[in-house]
């Protein structure tokens, strides 16, 4: 889904994001991680401004492996945003 670069989806994409950082499922967290990054590789001052980066970081931290296994470190772009 977050491969759709259009103005309209990416902000509409952003709040589904953000409601679901916190399902109960890990598949659908891990999602949401990637769906973050390839956001912010987007529209990055649209990640910024809505909180996204800190609920990734959460969702790297996950206790379910499934969700922070692949995300082992964040991007290096992303760091600097996320104190």
């Amino acid at each position: 889904m977050s491969y759709i670069n259009i103005e309209a989806f990416n902000i509409a994409l952003v709040d589904v994001l953000l409601s679901n950082v916190k399902d109960s499922d890990p598949y659908v967290r891990k999602t949401v991680a990637f769906a973050v990054a390839k956001l912010h590789a987007y529209k990055a001052e649209l990640v910024l401004n809505t909180g996204l980066i800190p609920k990734l970081y959460l969702l790297l931290a996950d206790a379910n492996a499934t969700v922070s296994a692949d995300h082992d470190q964040p991007p290096m772009r992303l760091r600097p945003f996320c104190r």
